[in-house]
């Protein structure tokens, strides 16, 4: 008996749990300080789950280290083969969507229009179509102008963290450095967690609240859920008519969300790091108020092993844009769910939200360093 007493009481210690509420001081044959009973019940039951769960979490870890090493090696290769490529002549009809420092080099006769993002001409070649002249050298592209490669060619250079162009000819790409936003968004795309809009993914543009509720939704798997949701909610500034409507009152019933005020959400207004870094959190189902608070969750993503220092300096610093939300919901699909031990991508398959070959597709969709890598 006290063998097997002191056996869990070790076995309890080395879980970093505390035996000293359940084992009063002294004790005797006629006075237990532990009754069989509770060993055997709740004592033995409640170690057991806490050494389960917490096995599960260290595996959880190792497997997502090993999963952001495959996934960081698979992006490293495919910005060697880019650059390996750079010559190549490409053929493009539609959107095509750029990181910064990229510069194409586009072939007589190529057109060209942006929709989101800021793109410089290189020297002279390329003519403003909508305006009827030709574009001044080192001038930015016109927002929805058309443009088009005279017969020499001409070269344009991406300026901002992500750019989107529609394309219509061969042109030749010689990558940038920097991080590919586009190709993550383009993976949560794939995986069902991320849409467009009229102009494309417009990730230079601010996130807004209602946006990011719903990607907080997606990646928690709830989205089937919230499009499901007929009930109602008490702000009176999201209509049924708001595309958000359905997500915003489901969020609310299930206490996932509040409003601006009692009758307000403000879908509209521009969310912040600090309240994405919340929202993620929450997904992985850290405690808050334990493990993080809002006060402090930019930083609590950074303490929990995360992300960097220099990634959230970055994502913290200026406009919340949608290219930074799109870096945090894909790196954070690679967390630890607190619950259940699994990366949180696993439990979007788990819960049928994405499928298993869409969410191995999307994790190696990455394509050159993450922030300060």
């Amino acid at each position: 008996m006290k063998k097997r007493v002191w056996c869990l009481i070790l076995a309890l210690a080395l879980l970093g749990a505390s035996a000293s509420t359940a084992l009063g001081a002294g004790g005797s044959a006629a006075d237990p300080a532990v009754a069989l009973s509770y060993v055997e019940g709740p004592f033995t039951g409640g170690m057991e789950a806490a050494y389960t769960a917490g096995i599960h979490r260290q595996l959880g870890r190792a497997y997502r280290e090993n999963l952001l090493a495959v996934a960081g090696a698979a992006a490293a290769q495919r910005l060697s083969d880019l650059r390996a490529a750079s010559g190549t002549q490409r053929r493009a009809v539609g959107r095509v969507v750029c990181r910064q420092g990229d510069v194409l080099t586009l072939l007589p006769g190529c057109k060209a229009t942006l929709l989101s993002g800021t793109a410089e001409t290189g020297g002279a070649g390329l003519i403003d179509v909508t305006r009827g002249q030709a574009a001044a050298a080192s001038s930015r592209l016109a927002p929805a102008a058309l443009y088009m490669a005279g017969d020499a060619g001409g070269t344009l250079t991406i300026r901002s963290a992500a750019c989107e162009l529609t394309l219509d000819g061969v042109y030749r790409l010689a990558p940038g450095e920097g991080t590919d936003y586009g190709a993550l968004a383009e993976a949560l795309s794939q995986m069902g967690l991320f849409r467009g809009m009229s102009n494309g993914f417009n990730l230079e543009g601010a996130a807004s609240r209602a946006q990011g509720l719903v990607m907080f939704l997606r990646i928690l798997g709830l989205e089937r859920e919230a499009a499901a949701y007929t009930g109602t909610a008490p702000f009176q500034d999201v209509p049924r008519s708001h595309w958000a409507y359905q997500y915003v009152a489901y969020a609310y019933s299930q206490g996932l969300t509040a409003g601006t005020s009692a009758s307000a959400f403000s879908p509209e207004s521009p969310i912040t790091c600090q309240h994405y870094a919340t929202f993620l959190l929450r997904a992985l189902h850290y405690g808050e108020g334990d493990d993080f608070s809002y006060e402090s969750a930019v930083g609590d993503l950074q303490k929990l092993g995360l992300f960097t220092q220099a990634e959230m300096n970055s994502l913290s610093a200026g406009a919340f844009c949608r290219y930074k939300m799109v870096y945090l919901s894909f790196y954070g699909l690679f967390g630890v769910d607190q619950e259940s031990g699994r990366l949180l991508v696993n439990e979007l398959t788990r819960r049928g939200a994405a499928t298993g070959a869409a969410a191995a597709a999307g994790v190696l969709r990455a394509c050159g360093p993450r922030i300060g890598g």
